[in-house]
Formats: C-alpha cells, sequence, structure tokens
C-alpha cells in the first residue's frame, strides 16, 4: 500500500474512533459514488452523517483542513446526496463533517479537530 493510502487509512481509523466516542455510529466506509469517495457514513441520532477525513504529517502545504477546496466541497455534496438518494430507508436529515489529523504517522494521540457541519 502506497505511503498516502496507509497515512489516510491510520487517519480514518483514528476520526472513526473518536467520533465513535463521542457517540456517533459508523454505518459505513470508503464508500465510493459517481463524485469520489466518502470517507466516513455515522449516524447522530437520526441524522447522517459523512465525514471526510484529513490527515498531516507535516503542515509544510498547510493545515489538513485548509486542503478542502471549493471543488472538494462541491464533490462532498453530490457524494452525500447520492448517497442519500441511494438510501432511502435512511431518510431524514444530513450534514457534512470533517475531522482534520495532525501529526506523525502511529502517534498515538496527534491533534485532532472535528468540524461538525463544515460543508453546507
Amino acid at each position: 500500500m502506497a505511503y498516502k493510502q496507509s497515512l489516510g487509512s491510520w487517519g480514518e481509523l483514528l476520526a472513526e474512533a473518536y467520533l465513535k466516542d463521542k457517540g456517533l455510529n459508523c454505518i459505513g466506509r470508503n464508500i465510493r459514488t459517481h463524485h469520489g469517495e466518502i470517507d466516513l457514513v455515522m449516524t447522530d441520532g437520526e441524522t447522517i452523517v459523512f465525514i471526510e477525513v484529513k490527515t498531516r504529517t507535516s503542515l509544510d502545504f498547510g493545515t489538513p483542513e485548509e486542503s478542502i477546496t471549493k471543488k472538494k466541497r462541491e464533490r462532498m455534496i453530490h457524494s452525500a446526496t447520492e448517497w442519500m438518494q441511494s438510501h432511502p430507508e435512511w431518510g431524514g436529515d444530513f450534514r457534512i463533517d470533517v475531522v482534520a489529523i495532525y501529526g506523525p504517522k502511529g502517534d498515538p494521540k496527534p491533534e485532532m479537530i472535528w468540524f461538525e457541519n463544515a460543508v453546507a
């Protein structure tokens, strides 16, 4: 597995564990849509939450959350909408969150920031 992919997988596992500790439940990982991939699909009560995880080991190119461009936000919205349309059984509200992780790969306690309702 390429380094970037393994870094991303590591970050997604950390984010999932963190969000589970906050009371969310995971219902999907690495979901492919026509518009891109959704890292995590979770529930927060009755709300479906689509989570984009951004992991960085260095701030040389900015913070993890700064890497989410307008184009990426649009793809995230389209991916979430597509998923909701293909899963009418979940119905109701949804939101898109971002979890930004910064630290060396393997660090048991990297810096992690959860941005709720980050993409509207």
